[in-house]
């Protein structure tokens, strides 16, 4: 295991959303029409979530993103975005899975980050962030299958 500081860390779940978002865009010529409103609803909000974390960064004390934390190697978010990258999604559901996938997949990543935290102030930071991600995948999911029902 390697240390990392939060600030890094940080830049890495924000550069996950960013290639997700990049990821659901290059997948939209590919698809059926209910398919592309899925994968530009996926997009954008992969862009609000790289948008809040950007933002949960800019207001975070400069000494907790400063903060040395050991990285646990074994979270796979950005592995599982690039496994993703390579094989083409068979329909509305396998998107709808790798989405839930990813977002869990993060989800783990800051649960771990939080649990091993150095301090309070890190763990409450990873907690938000793990609540906020928790969140949007619950409204991912909502939305969703309000599209299968159209």
């Amino acid at each position: 295991m390697g240390f990392e500081q939060i600030r890094e860390l940080l830049d890495q779940a924000r550069d996950f959303h960013r290639r997700a978002a990049e990821y659901y865009r290059k997948l939209d010529h590919e698809t059926s029409p209910r398919a592309r409103m899925l994968l530009d609803y996926l997009e954008h909000r992969e862009q609000k979530l790289e948008q809040a974390l950007r933002e949960f960064e800019a207001n975070a004390p400069e000494d907790v993103l400063e903060t040395w934390q050991q990285f646990p190697p074994e979270h796979r978010f950005r592995e599982l975005l690039a496994q993703a990258e390579f094989t083409p999604p068979a329909g509305i559901d396998d998107i709808t899975r790798r989405a839930e996938n990813l977002s869990r997949a993060l989800i783990d990543f800051y649960s771990d980050m939080a649990s091993n935290a150095p301090g309070a102030q890190t763990r409450e930071l990873f907690e938000r962030l793990r609540e906020s991600e928790e969140a949007a995948l619950h409204r991912m999911v909502k939305n969703t299958q309000m599209l299968e029902d159209l």
